[in-house]
């Protein structure tokens, strides 16, 4: 909790524009939610027969959305690409001045190489799971709260079939984020030495030269970078298998909605343009 409420310190210069990013993303989120409904409103009116004219304004109503949702993204977009960058600027001159202050035996003991990863893929690591993951926490909080009031406001039994996948999802999750974060770790620590590795050779270049080392730095530097590849190679066959077991799962909740919705089409509880929002907000739901 201290490590994330430190690094979330480095927003506090960027308040106007974290807050605009994430007022974009919050208008983003939102506008995402309006589509599906708009959907069900020109498939019910079509079915009906009833105000078909109003068909075609209502169209140029969703093509609005679609362009305003757009619109705001590319804001978003831009907004948090520069206070990302900021951080990590600030990030790298605090650990830049930090590194001037330590003492000759901690360099003694530390390659240039690995000091060099610290500085340059620790911080992106950082930036990209603390500042990137509070927007994403956000929306998904804001998108998930919105799609389950709407499903349960339009048919809550089909609401509560539709969430049957949700414990099997959350335990997935779990499982992965526990096993990704050791991955990743070794991963880092992997891509350090290999560029520990690479660093020792370019500054020794001449002595590697001088007494005919090539092939064994050679050898030395592929062993490291092989050793990268295989520690990447299981973070992906990780995901591999995650996503998509979380995908099948989710496509379990369409399938129920299917089977249960068209039975309520008949019964006359629902009728179609429901339905197909329903599929449309679930498919943001597991998305």
């Amino acid at each position: 909790m201290k490590s994330l409420l430190r690094v979330l310190s480095y927003l506090k210069p960027y308040k106007k524009a974290v807050s605009f990013t994430l007022g974009f993303a919050i208008l983003t989120t939102l506008l995402d939610l309006i589509p599906p409904w708009i959907i069900k409103v020109i498939i019910d009116e079509l079915v009906d027969g009833k105000e078909t004219s109003l068909i075609y304004w209502i169209v140029v109503g969703l093509i609005g959305v679609y362009f305003l949702r757009n619109f705001l993204n590319y804001q978003r977009i831009m907004f948090n690409n520069r206070v990302e960058q900021d951080v990590v600027f600030d990030m790298r001159s605090n650990v830049y001045k930090a590194l001037n202050q330590l003492s000759i035996n901690f360099f003694e003991n530390r390659s240039t190489g690995e000091l060099m990863s610290r500085i340059n893929d620790d911080v992106n690591y950082v930036e990209r799971i603390f500042i990137d993951g509070v927007e994403q926490v956000v929306t998904a909080v804001l998108t998930l709260t919105g799609i389950t009031v709407i499903l349960f406001y339009l048919h809550w039994k089909l609401a509560l079939v539709a969430l049957l996948p949700i414990p099997l999802l959350i335990w997935g999750a779990c499982i992965y984020t526990k096993k990704a974060h050791n991955l990743y770790h070794t991963v880092r620590e992997s891509a350090a030495k290999m560029n520990s590795r690479l660093q020792d050779s370019i500054s020794g270049i001449r002595e590697i030269f001088a007494f005919n080392r090539q092939l064994h730095e050679i050898s030395r530097f592929e062993k490291k970078s092989r050793e990268y590849c295989n520690s990447n190679l299981e973070v992906m066959s990780l995901w591999a298998i995650y996503s998509p077991a979380m995908m099948f799962l989710g496509s379990l909740g369409t399938a129920l909605i299917l089977l249960y919705g068209t039975g309520l089409i008949h019964a006359e509880e629902i009728t179609i343009g429901s339905l197909v929002a329903f599929i449309g907000y679930l498919a943001l739901f597991y998305t």
